[in-house]
């Protein structure tokens, strides 16, 4: 059987920023990144790549908001680093995939409020999928399958 572990304290991570519980949600996060470093990207009986890196991401959104409503702003800025620069220097399309995947599960909006606070209100779910961070591409397939309140690209 998958070893769940690091998915399970990512949700409760999500749970406990809603909560407002920031050191919890901390908690909850570190332990999934700890628990996502004992799989290799070849390993097949574990996550697949893609889960993986989905809970990675999440995982470090949710530190970032904690980290920033706990005054922690150096840590916030490193994985800040982490989750967009290493993100969208790839180009895959796997972090934006991801954030509109955490907005369909309403998984973004305790992130975004949070970043809203910091950012005087800049920051929307909708602002990761404008059109200069989704490719063409992704756009398409996006307005074609996603039409939900809140994001830009509905059909």
């Amino acid at each position: 059987m998958e070893d769940r572990r690091a998915e399970k304290s990512c949700e409760q991570a999500c749970e406990s920023l809603k909560r407002q519980d920031y050191e919890m949600a901390l908690k909850h996060c570190t332990e999934a990144l700890l628990s996502l470093g004992q799989y290799s990207m070849a390993d097949c009986t574990g996550p697949c790549p893609l889960e993986i890196e989905s809970i990675k991401i999440e995982s470090l959104l949710y530190r970032i908001a904690s980290f920033l409503q706990l005054k922690n702003y150096g840590q916030a800025d490193e994985d800040c680093r982490h989750v967009l620069g290493e993100g969208l220097a790839k180009g895959d399309g796997a972090f934006q995939a991801v954030l509109c995947c955490m907005q369909l599960k309403g998984k973004l909006q305790p992130v975004s409020s949070i970043l809203q606070g910091f950012k005087g209100g800049v920051l929307e779910p909708r602002d990761f999928l404008s059109p200069s961070l989704v490719p063409s591409s992704e756009l398409c397939f996006l307005s074609r399958c996603l039409c939900v309140p809140g994001l830009l690209f509905c059909p």
